[in-house]
């Protein structure tokens, strides 16, 4: 059972190293290794009893808060967060720097594995066979530090200031305000170290509309173009054939693509290889960005920055110390890969095994079915908010939206607001960015959706 998932056999390793006792091993096999069996085969034809993993389900139901809020924060599974707290007591036991460099080295690459492989960027490797070191994807500690790296990191900028940058209205504050703080102004402004473009769709844009948007701002000194894959603040997505439109457009001007992928990894079906693959999962870019506490339910402080090898000599890191072998490189010898984005210093080796892990029960699932039941919740919540007039700036095409529902919210003077109503009346956890914003998992039933509508309208009156 134990050699079928990469995070077991990790806890196998651990234990044949001295990191781990026997009967911890054996409780985090069981443990983890029960939910994984569980979750077999791919085709989910119960949701409830995915629903059932996590532990807000069995809380007694007038005390139940209902997590709608995805493009945030989820929870993970209440296994996974046992077993992780079992980890961690153990793994204190044992600081000396031969476990880390040893184990807790082995368990970063692992997971980078794991997950560089569901990224279509690894090859599957046979059970008994040594795990490969992928460099092309640096496991971090949020999009917000990955996408920093990037406007704080790079380092061509001709002296002129006659080079621009192509960005989103609507991309997070990272990859928004942070490229003002970076030296950057807008044509109005004037007197930046570079010039920043800012796109703003139409409303209700077409798939065209959108590559016309980003590619008539850019020209040959565009040293980037980079948005948000699904907007957390509109839920417009930006189609994967738009993205690799875009994409050609910026190899023809040399300028690099970075994709904040804060609402995809986890949510969609993402292969960011260098071979086309399927056309709704292919996601063509220089870089790529997420967090692991978002739809990856994931924990908090991890998350992922991929960056093609030819791009890397571009960036340097902005913080610089020791790697997870615990080496530092020379300055001027940093690595020639993504790995040079992960000189961050002592990490919380437990919290990546926890990634590992979270990545073998999305694995067990499948990414695809997660996705189309992703999908189908936020069609039936988007359908309902529409037959009740409710405003939404999210678009009913799938196309154009994915997870992320956000619907305008009437004035209503007097009385708390949708947001604060909707968790203290009803325990249901959203966000008011927007108007409001619901984003349902696959741990929220069709029901969550019916209920929330519900209480939407009695709000509304």
């Amino acid at each position: 059972m134990s050699k079928n998932y990469t995070s077991l056999r990790l806890f196998e390793q651990f234990k044949d190293a001295g990191v781990i006792s026997k009967d911890v091993c054996n409780n985090l096999c069981d443990k983890i290794g029960g939910l994984l069996q569980q979750i077999e085969p791919r085709t989910v034809e119960d949701w409830s009893t995915i629903r059932d993993k996590w532990d807000f389900a069995h809380v007694p139901e007038a005390e139940r808060v209902i997590p709608m809020n995805a493009a945030n924060l989820c929870p993970a599974p209440t296994e996974v967060v046992e077993a992780i707290n079992t980890f961690r007591t153990e793994y204190n036991q044992n600081v000396s720097q031969q476990e880390r460099t040893g184990a807790g080295a082995l368990a970063i690459q692992e997971a980078r594995h794991a997950i560089a492989e569901e990224l279509g960027l690894a090859a599957p490797v046979d059970v008994e066979a040594p795990i490969p070191d992928v460099v092309d994807l640096a496991i971090v500690r949020n999009a917000s530090e990955a996408n920093n790296a990037l406007n704080a990191g790079y380092s061509q900028w001709n002296p002129d200031g006659q080079d621009n940058i192509v960005i989103w209205d609507q991309n997070h504050p990272t990859n928004y305000n942070a490229w003002w703080l970076r030296g950057g102004r807008t044509a109005s402004e004037g007197g930046g170290l570079f010039e920043i473009r800012v796109v703003t769709l139409p409303t209700e844009p077409s798939s065209e509309d959108i590559e016309e948007a980003f590619a008539n701002e850019m020209n040959d000194r565009t040293k980037f173009l980079t948005f948000t894959e699904t907007s957390n603040v509109s839920g417009i997505r930006i189609p994967r054939s738009v993205i690799s439109n875009l994409f050609n457009t910026a190899i023809g001007y040399g300028c690099h693509l970075h994709v904040d992928g804060a609402q995809t990894w986890g949510a969609q079906q993402v292969n960011l290889s260098s071979e086309a693959g399927a056309a709704d999962t292919f996601l063509k870019c220089h870089s790529f960005s997420a967090s692991s506490h978002k739809w990856f339910c994931g924990p908090k402080e991890t998350g992922i920055l991929y960056m093609q090898a030819s791009k890397v000599v571009n960036f340097n890191p902005s913080i610089f110390a020791y790697d997870y072998k615990i080496t530092i490189p020379e300055w001027d010898d940093l690595p020639a890969s993504a790995r040079r984005f992960e000189l961050l210093g002592q990490r919380d080796d437990v919290n990546i095994v926890a990634m590992l892990i979270e990545q073998d029960f999305f694995t067990g699932i499948g990414q695809d079915v997660i996705e189309a039941r992703i999908r189908e919740l936020a069609t039936r919540l988007k359908q309902k908010l529409n037959n009740y007039d409710w405003d939404l700036t999210t678009p009913i095409d799938n196309n154009l939206s994915h997870g992320v529902v956000i619907s305008k919210v009437p004035d209503k003077p007097g009385q708390p607001s949708l947001y604060d109503y909707l968790y203290d009346e009803h325990r249901i956890a959203t966000s008011s960015s927007g108007g409001i914003r619901i984003c349902p998992h696959i741990y929220n039933l069709e029901e969550d959706i019916d209920n929330l509508v519900s209480a939407m309208n009695q709000w509304r009156g």
